[in-house]
């Protein structure tokens, strides 16, 4: 399990607004391997 704090959550829900689905997906997959 990985957490994510709330300005980080926030920040990724921004980050969707002004990127396409496929980075936000790049990007959570950076989060999540940065996570471990």
């Amino acid at each position: 399990t990985f957490h994510v704090y709330d300005p980080i959550w926030r920040a990724a829900l921004d980050f969707t607004k002004g990127f396409k689905k496929y980075e936000l997906i790049t990007a959570m997959k950076f989060k999540s391997v940065y996570a471990m």
